[in-house]
C-alpha cells in the first residue's frame, strides 16, 4: 500500500500599498494634500521594532493605525516638508503574520500604508517513530536543505540530510528519527510501513 502525506506551508507575499489623491494622473502634493516621500520599510520582524516614514503635508495632519499593537510617534502636526514619523510594533508571538494600516489625513486628502509583521517562525522539526531495522528519510522540500541534519534516535552521529539518506540499526525496537529542517515547506512519505508515529507539531 502506498500513502502520501503532504504538509505545505504557504509563505504570504509581502506587499506595501500606498494611496493618496492624484492630480493629472500622478500621486503628489496638492493644495491640501499629502505626499509620502520616504518609507524605510513596511515589514516588521516578529520581534517588533520601529520603521521611519517621511512625508510632506500642505496643511495640518493627523496620523493613526488601525491596530493596537502598532502605534505612531505623533498623532498630529502642522503643515511642512520632510516630516518624520516613527511607527512602532510590538512583538508578534503568534505564528501567523499580521497587518495594520497607517493612515495620514489632512484636509480633503489622505495617504495609507499597509504594514506587515512576520509571525514567529516554527523550528522546522519533523519526528518519525518507527520499528524497522533500516530507515530511509522522507522527501522534504523547501528551505536550505544543505543546513538540515538527521538524528537517527540511537545515539549515533547526526548526519547531513539528503533524500536518499538511510540508516541501519544495530538493534531492533522503536526509534524516533528527528529531522531538523528549518524553512521546509513540504514532506512526502511514500512508504508508511513500520512508522508508528508522525509528529509535525514543530514542522
Amino acid at each position: 500500500m502506498k500513502a502520501v502525506y503532504k504538509i505545505t506551508i504557504f509563505l504570504a507575499a509581502i506587499t506595501a500599498v500606498l494611496s493618496c489623491r492624484e492630480d493629472n494622473g500622478k500621486a503628489g502634493l496638492n493644495e491640501d494634500g499629502i505626499m509620502l516621500t520616504e518609507v524605510q520599510d513596511s515589514v516588521f520582524s516578529a520581534d517588533g521594532g520601529d520603521i521611519r516614514i517621511v512625508f510632506s503635508s500642505a496643511s495640518a495632519w493627523t496620523a493613526a493605525t488601525d491596530r493596537t499593537w502598532c502605534g505612531v510617534s505623533a498623532s498630529e502636526g502642522e503643515a511642512g516638508e520632510n516630516i518624520a514619523l516613527t511607527v512602532s510594533a510590538e512583538a508578534n508571538t503568534g505564528e501567523s503574520e499580521r497587518q495594520a494600516v497607517l493612515t495620514i489625513c489632512t484636509g480633503g486628502s489622505k495617504a495609507s500604508l499597509t504594514l506587515l509583521q512576520k509571525g514567529t517562525e516554527v523550528p522546522g522539526i519533523l519526528r518519525l517513530t518507527h520499528s524497522d531495522t533500516e530507515f530511509q528519510v522522507p522527501a522534504v522540500s523547501g528551505g536550505l536543505s544543505s543546513e538540515w541534519t538527521v538524528d537517527w534516535g540511537d545515539n549515533s552521529v547526526f548526519e547531513d540530510y539528503s533524500e536518499s539518506l538511510s540508516h541501519i540499526y544495530e538493534s531492533g525496537g522503536s526509534h524516533t528519527v528527528t529531522i531538523y529542517c528549518s524553512g521546509a515547506e513540504q514532506v512526502t512519505i511514500e512508504n508508511i510501513s513500520g512508522i508508528t508515529d508522525l509528529d509535525i507539531s514543530e514542522f
